[in-house]
């Protein structure tokens, strides 16, 4: 009688692993339809690693000097770089605001030869009451 039990709980504790979703993060960030007022000039704009670039969502945004964004619950939080750190293609810079800490890791990728535009990948961090969430993303920079 019992082996019929062990069996069926073998055959079912894998289905039941493989049903699992993937955790959702514990940052929500909602994407930028466009360039805000704020940002004029040279930019940075970035999204999600599997969003094309053509699509415009952008999840984080700079001005390439001291002002970052990003839009969490459909308000725009405005962060202000404290630090950056550069190493040939690779850089790190770290913003503040409104509670929230962005620590982006960036590589340039590809520059656009015929403009002041490069390509690069890296990811974004995000800390806020005492959650973490680190996504991939990619973009553009220049002006």
């Amino acid at each position: 009688m019992r082996k019929p039990v062990y069996i069926l709980l073998l055959l079912l504790i894998p289905a039941c692993s493989f049903s699992q979703s993937q955790p959702t993060p514990s940052i929500v960030l909602d994407t930028f339809k466009s360039l805000p007022k704020d940002i004029d000039g040279c930019a940075e704009t970035c999204a999600y690693k599997d969003t094309p670039l053509k699509a415009e969502k952008y999840v984080w945004i700079t001005n390439m000097q001291e002002l970052g964004m990003i839009k969490v619950g459909g308000k725009v939080i405005r962060l202000h770089k404290v630090s950056e750190t550069a190493s040939g293609k690779n850089h790190k810079e770290v913003y503040k605001g409104e509670g929230y800490i962005v620590v982006t890791k960036m590589k340039e990728v590809v520059v656009k030869e015929s403009e002041e535009t490069s390509y690069i990948v890296g990811t974004l961090e995000i800390t806020y009451g005492g959650k973490v969430t680190t996504f991939v993303i990619h973009g553009t920079a220049g002006c």
